[in-house]
């Protein structure tokens, strides 16, 4: 099952998203999810998730086997919509505010579609439906990239613990600090001299 539309808020969107869901003998889900981060970077995470109450099978807990913090700890999603055949709207609210309500700036949305080549009219007359009901939008909505990359196979499934994700943002940092750094020795080399005025350093 492919990742057609989301709504997260990330500076580092993920692109070719794939999750796979299996419900086991013992009651509980397993998940396997995908996804590339800046161009071909393949990221691999397995989580496990239960359902909370049979009674309601649209509300269920899941959590991550990952180095990254805020997707190790357990979370409830909530399936808002589904046909049970070509797609379905997910929900899961990370941080809630006193009031009880959701953080917005925790709160995350998908869509779901077995087709790459993304949600059919119908489907997204659904989903237009189902959104709202967590107070958010249609129009906030972007379309995540599928171009067949990062190879999933659920039967040999490389986790790499969210590694890449990771190392990928460590770099970036990395590159950035770089340029920063070289860029104020190209100042300091060119006779620019450092004066410190109302703590704010001022190259000449």
């Amino acid at each position: 099952m492919s990742t057609n539309n989301y709504w997260i808020r990330s500076y580092f969107v993920p692109q070719n998203v794939q999750l796979e869901f299996n419900a086991l003998q013992d009651g509980r889900i397993s998940v396997q999810a995908s996804g590339s981060f800046f161009g071909s970077f393949c990221d691999y995470v397995a989580g496990s998730g239960k359902i909370l109450d049979k009674e309601r099978p649209a509300v269920f807990e899941v959590s991550f086997e990952t180095n990254y913090s805020l997707a190790k700890k357990v979370n409830t999603y909530w399936v808002l919509s589904t046909d049970y055949e070509s797609y379905a709207v997910v929900f899961t609210c990370w941080k809630t505010l006193d009031d009880g309500t959701c953080d917005p700036e925790e709160s995350y949305i998908w869509t779901f579609t077995r087709s790459l080549s993304g949600h059919s009219l119908s489907d997204l007359a659904a989903i237009n439906d189902a959104v709202p009901f967590v107070c958010m939008s249609p129009r906030d909505f972007k379309t995540f990239q599928q171009d067949g990359g990062c190879d999933f196979n659920p039967f040999n499934f490389p986790n790499t613990y969210g590694m890449v994700f990771i190392m990928s943002t460590i770099f970036i940092g990395f590159i950035i600090f770089l340029v920063f750094f070289i860029y104020c020795l190209t100042k300091v080399s060119n006779g620019g001299v450092p004066q410190r005025k109302e703590n704010v350093i001022i190259f000449n």
